[in-house]
């Protein structure tokens, strides 16, 4: 499939009628696949996503502004303002087919208008240039065939919201879905339905057989449920719309509600209280630095002049011990000049001896003569000595823990009192705390009503599993009925056989496809990512089709450890392989593409991701995310691009050839 030209009339921004070429170019050496869209936030990229979807399945286009809103509403809000309301307004959409070796060119136009009642709404649809009514009244079927709508979502995407893939557990549902189509597997499912619609016609027909009107009312039971699971899963998904998008509201509020310090209102009170305990504290620290300063520690101003004074009294203390000392000395120096003249000893050696002890006493008396200044009593040169040993080291160290303790407090305090003085006024919080816990409760009530939903899904698919076995107990039963119907009952059993046939195919071939598509997967992963070894491999459980990450070691690695790119880079991965897997050829439009990376996965897209994703690449863009130099390196596989020139002051977005620079050049040049 190739998307050929996109045209606007009226829609939305889109004043008159804009036209945006799609169809890729190719030149001799190299295949100029990449279409670039650039435009400001708000300059209608977006809108164009929807357009493309809109033109194609009408009511079932997730359109990014639609919500819960009432088609025709949303219709008329796609009207452009300045439009009148008889003109209206439409989308062109035309795109080029291949079927069964035949290419053909498909126009579809979806136009609408207020009248007096509503709004009134037409499709026409062209083939190879030629109105056909046929293909106009059954569009909504027919677009299946070309493009299913669940891999419509796979094709035109919004990357801001596609990332989800790496978030929700809800999509592995839609997911599988998308899977199936894209596969083409959903053509084995198709038949196996096919089967048993044809097995409940044969069997209306055979009256006779006992069991013929058994099987027919549950196979109406079982029309019904499906039914109902269908309609069980759109409101599922309408919920999960609204729950992602009230998420993204809850997000914006929550960043709103900080900015205009929300989160230190909500820490008022704990700030008041540690504010109170702080100033306690500190009043405290200070009564102990006032007990401390009546002790002791005053007298470490003067601490030097204090051992001066201790060396001062410790010599006079030693002077005064030698003095009563010297009068011992001098009659126990007489003791042994008479004790050696005693014993005979010759008067040279006694005069030597003598001389001797004179001396030394005359030294002591020398270092006896010390002035006594000080005239320290023995108490207190006992207090001043241990009090210069021990007690003032003790004291300031104490001090210095104290006063460090002190300006800590005073710190911590000051810190505390900087942030109650930007507590809010409560009334400048109310608003925002009360859009807060509106949308809390509507995001609670969404989830609350999916759960309902689950569990009622959960027990209507079990009853028809439960059907589905009785069926296959009744047919087995008729097809040993009367020989009367032994026809139809044989071809029934062959229809039996099919679709078991079938079930088995599809069962194996999904665990080959996804096998296969898991390899895909991480291989596109290991080429965008720029953590090389973060995820080994990607394994998509082929039940279930929740998707799981495996480390080196084949540890399990949690989604929520990956950060916001990285989620980006492995939703964009999983539908590069997806693509890769199917043997359809898809174009691809991708909106906001590279909002959330860094440098190193924009630099990995641009070069590996956009000019291999498919043969058929839009890209919607902003000028932050495609830089100059990045648009260097795409640019020989740029086809053509355009920009999309919002005026302000008319409130209209007009189409111009070239990218950003590109336009400013031309428009400078002219």
């Amino acid at each position: 499939m190739l998307l050929d030209k996109l045209t606007l009339h009226n829609f939305c921004i889109y004043r008159d009628t804009q036209v945006i070429e799609m169809l890729p170019r190719t030149c001799k050496d190299r295949e100029q696949n990449v279409i670039l869209v650039g435009g400001m936030n708000g300059g209608g990229k977006t809108t164009i996503l929807d357009a493309v979807q809109l033109a194609l399945y009408g009511k079932r286009a997730q359109c990014s502004k639609r919500n819960e809103t009432v088609y025709e509403d949303f219709l008329a809000n796609c009207i452009h303002r300045d439009a009148s309301p008889e003109e209206g307004a439409s989308i062109t959409l035309s795109f080029i087919f291949s079927s069964e070796g035949n290419e053909n060119r498909y126009e579809v136009t979806r136009s609408w208008k207020r009248t007096r009642k509503a709004i009134k709404e037409l499709v026409e649809v062209k083939k190879d240039e030629v109105s056909d009514s046929w293909l106009s009244k059954n569009w909504a079927q027919i677009v299946e065939e070309i493009l299913p709508f669940g891999i419509a979502q796979i094709c035109f995407f919004d990357a801001e919201k596609i990332r989800l893939l790496a978030d929700d557990e809800s999509s592995a549902q839609i997911l599988g879905e998308s899977i199936k189509s894209l596969l083409g597997l959903d053509l084995a499912q198709r038949l196996i339905v096919d089967c048993t619609a044809l097995r409940s016609r044969i069997l209306a027909q055979s009256h006779d057989v006992p069991e013929a009107h058994q099987i027919v009312e549950i196979e109406k039971r079982q029309y019904h449920i499906n039914q109902d699971i269908e309609s069980l899963v759109l409101e599922l998904g309408g919920l999960e719309n609204e729950r992602l998008i009230l998420s993204k509201q809850l997000g914006e509020l929550e960043r709103n509600f900080a900015s205009i310090g929300g989160e230190h209102w909500k820490r008022r009170e704990e700030l008041q209280h540690q504010r109170g305990i702080l100033e306690q504290e500190l009043r405290q620290t200070k009564a102990q630095l006032i007990n401390i300063s009546f002790s002791e520690l005053p007298l470490s101003l003067v601490e030097s002049t204090l051992k001066k004074i201790l060396e001062m009294a410790t010599q006079e203390k030693k002077g005064h011990e030698i003095k009563q000392s010297l009068s011992v000395l001098t009659d126990h120096d007489k003791r042994l000049l008479r004790f050696l003249k005693t014993k005979s000893v010759p008067d040279q050696y006694i005069k030597v001896i003598r001389g001797h002890l004179e001396e030394e006493r005359k030294t002591l008396s020398d270092n006896a003569n010390v002035k006594g200044v000080i005239s320290i009593p023995s108490r207190g040169y006992q207090m001043l000595s241990h009090s210069i040993e021990h007690g003032l080291p003790r004291q300031k160290t104490t001090a210095g823990k104290l006063i460090e303790e002190y300006h800590d407090k005073a710190e911590a305090l000051a810190d505390t009192l900087r942030n109650l003085a930007v507590v809010p006024d409560d009334s400048k919080v109310q608003h925002t705390l009360e859009k807060l816990k509106d949308v809390s409760m509507k995001i609670s009530s969404c989830v609350g009503k999916m759960a309902g939903i689950e569990k009622l899904l959960e027990s209507q698919r079990q009853e028809r599993n439960d059907l589905e076995k009785k069926l296959i107990q009744l047919h087995n039963m008729a097809v040993s009925a009367d020989s009367k119907y032994e026809e139809n009952l044989r071809v029934i059993e062959r229809i039996n056989q099919t679709r078991e046939v079938m079930e088995q195919y599809l069962s194996c071939m999904i665990v080959k496809k996804i096998e296969k598509l898991s390899e895909n997967v991480t291989g596109a992963l290991h080429r965008l990512l720029r953590k090389k070894s973060l995820i080994h491999k990607v394994v998509i459980d082929p039940k279930n089709f929740e998707i799981q990450f495996v480390g080196k070691n084949n540890e399990p690695i949690l989604k929520q450890s990956l950060s916001e790119g990285e989620k980006q880079i492995f939703a964009i991965s999983v539908l590069w392989g997806l693509a890769q897997s199917s043997p359809r050829p898809l174009p691809m439009i991708i909106d906001t593409p590279m909002a959330r990376l860094d440098s190193i996965h924009r630099k990995r897209l641009v070069e590996q991701y956009f000019p291999h994703a498919s043969h058929q690449v839009i890209v919607l863009s902003t000028d932050t995310e495609i830089e100059p130099h990045l648009l260097q390196t795409l640019k020989k596989h740029v086809s053509h691009s355009y920009f999309l020139n919002y005026s302000e002051e008319r409130k209209v977005t007009t189409v111009d050839r070239g990218f950003f620079w590109e336009w400013e050049n031309r428009k400078n040049q002219t």
